[in-house]
């Protein structure tokens, strides 16, 4: 990697919210992404994705 400046340190108040993010177990903004909870399950379609 060529030309690459340093990083800058990451400010705590901002790692505390990375490490606070997680992944959802459902859908709350209706972003399917394709790989169902359910193996072999079939994705619903609902007014979000209309």
């Amino acid at each position: 990697m060529k030309n690459q400046k340093p990083s800058a340190p990451i400010p705590n108040a901002v790692q505390e919210i990375l490490n606070s993010i997680h992944a959802a177990k459902d859908d709350p903004e209706g972003s399917y992404t394709g790989v169902p909870a359910i193996p072999n399950e079939m994705p619903l379609q609902d007014a979000d994705d209309l």
